[in-house]
């Protein structure tokens, strides 16, 4: 306890959780930004309370995303919309985990 993951763990996780052969699935509300929204890009599954919020604000800054953030938005909502996102520094929407076409996998609404 108190020792730091090594860079390239911090990775395989997310690996691990792409690969699992269990379904893997991710409830969101309010921000998950950076390593919230990678994870849950890497689960099969993303639902999202109406007021989630999912991005990558770090490349307004220059920063890549890391864990192979970029290739799963890709993968996710295309090579156009992850352009986009990743250029601007954008987000799908509150509420709007992304998938392939860009609609939550599954929203809720009201008191979490």
């Amino acid at each position: 306890m108190g020792q730091p993951w090594p860079e390239e763990e911090k990775e395989n996780v997310f690996d691990r959780i792409t690969g699992c052969p269990k379904p893997v699935i991710v409830a969101g509300k309010g921000y998950a930004l950076e390593g919230g929204s990678e994870l849950a890009m890497a689960s099969h599954l993303r639902i999202a309370s109406d007021t989630a919020c999912l991005g990558q604000p770090g490349v307004s800054l220059g920063l890549i995303p890391g864990y192979g953030g970029a290739s799963r938005l890709v993968a996710l909502v295309g090579r156009g919309k992850a352009l986009e996102l990743l250029m601007t520094g954008g987000h799908p929407g509150r509420g709007s985990p992304p998938d392939r076409t860009g609609q939550p996998c599954g929203a809720i609404s009201g008191p979490a």
